[in-house]
């Protein structure tokens, strides 16, 4: 039988919160691409089968995306990878000759696996969410150096490298448009795609001299705009006029921004059309930033810069770190963001004060006074928000609101 690839998520997914509330690790952006888009440009051919945990799985999983859930019955032969390694050329070699069981640990994570017969078996357990590898017989552990996503942190650090190298990936196997626009500047433009219908204003300024620009299909860059790569603009996003986008900055498919913005990722479907700062952050699916709404990325004293995440106060080892902000956030005009900053998904923000450097999800926010926001009334206006995008809210959405409510509850302790 045909070997096949399971990408799972491991026991520590909440690491990475606020940004997985609504979706699987694999599915955060990193570069140009996710971090599953990764692993099935690295390993094309072989089918791809994900795992996630239960409540993911039971609500979006089978339906939202094109992968199917793992069975251990698909295949007898299967590659394990763990859906917050950043794939590299490095860590596909280590699949291309395939023998005798192994295993593959960076800091008491297992982060790949080749499995086959009874160890498959061991491995999968229904009456477990996860896999438990340390069940398994006769393999060989092998330690490795390859990148992962441990802290949310680390998709903003890593991501200027992943644009070169998702750059690089898809320029194998992806004809690199360069079509010249009237009026538009650019420097080292054999460093620079352009995608197919796309309209360029005059006027805009595309600096690829430190790294590669990569525009997708159907964006519109307004004039008087100036884009420094590395630097990725996803499908069907808009730049507005006088635009500062600054190196190492990912925005996803379907966002419309305008604006500073420097060193940060945007999922998708997310927007800050207007002026105001965004540095150093990663932002999820389905935001609306307010105009003037300014993030602090740097203490004045330029220490490092400590979080808190999941109760705990973590120190991250950088200078530079702005927001962290989960799905479905709102943030009313003139909002200031502190350096640092964890805001959980599904927060409505309104205040003329610096805002709490931590909010739990499903959070209030008037004037700094919190109170937990109503489920109904954020379903209501996600519904609303969808139907301008002509996607429609179905019941497993209202099922995954309600358990990612639910499990985020306990944070709300005001």
């Amino acid at each position: 039988m045909k070997k096949a690839i399971c990408l799972y998520e491991d026991s520590n997914w909440a690491s990475l919160n606020p940004l997985v509330n609504f979706c699987p690790v694999y599915e955060l952006r990193c570069g140009i691409l996710t971090l599953k888009e990764k692993i099935e440009k690295y390993f094309q051919g072989i089918p791809v089968l994900i795992h996630s945990r239960s409540y993911l799985s039971e609500t979006i999983i089978g339906q939202n995306y094109n992968n199917i859930l793992f069975d251990s019955n698909y295949s007898d032969e299967w590659i394990f990878i763990n859906g917050k390694v950043v794939a590299d050329p490095n860590f596909l070699k280590y699949f291309e000759s395939l023998t005798n069981d192994f295993v593959l640990v960076n800091d008491n994570t297992v982060l790949g696996a080749y499995l086959k017969g009874e160890n498959v078996k061991l491995l999968f357990n229904k009456q477990h969410e996860f896999f438990d590898f340390s069940q398994l017989k006769k393999v060989e552990e092998k330690y490795i150096n390859t990148k992962f996503i441990k802290y949310p942190w680390d998709l903003v650090k890593y991501n200027g490298e992943e644009i070169f190298n998702d750059y690089n990936l898809i320029s194998k196997t992806l004809e690199i448009n360069r079509k010249n626009f009237e009026g538009v500047q650019c420097k080292n433009r054999n460093n620079i795609h352009i995608g197919n219908n796309c309209d360029i204003e005059p006027f805009v300024f595309l600096n690829a001299d430190k790294g590669p620009i990569f525009i997708d299909d159907n964006c519109k860059i307004y004039s008087n705009t100036g884009i420094e790569g590395p630097c990725y603009i996803g499908k069907n996003s808009s730049i507005k006029m006088g635009s500062k986008i600054y190196h190492n900055t990912s925005i996803g498919p379907v966002c419309k921004v305008g604006g500073e913005i420097e060193n940060s990722i945007i999922h998708s479907y997310s927007n800050k059309q207007h002026h105001g700062f965004l540095g150093n952050s990663y932002l999820g699916q389905w935001i609306n930033l307010g105009a003037g709404t300014t993030n602090s990325d740097l203490k004045n004293n330029y220490s490092r810069i400590r979080v808190n995440l999941n109760s705990s106060e973590i120190n991250t080892e950088m200078i530079f770190l702005g927001l962290l902000m989960g799905d479905y956030c709102k943030t009313a005009i003139n909002t200031k963001i502190n350096t640092g900053s964890i805001i959980g998904s599904c927060c409505n923000i309104f205040s003329d004060q610096v805002v709490p450097k931590y909010l739990p999800s499903f959070t209030w926010v008037n004037n700094n006074i919190l109170t937990e926001y109503d489920l109904d009334k954020i379903i209501e206006t996600t519904k609303v928000v969808y139907s301008r995008r002509g996607i429609i809210f179905t019941d497993n959405d209202r099922r995954l609101f309600k358990e990612v409510f639910n499990l985020t509850k306990p944070d709300r302790n005001y």
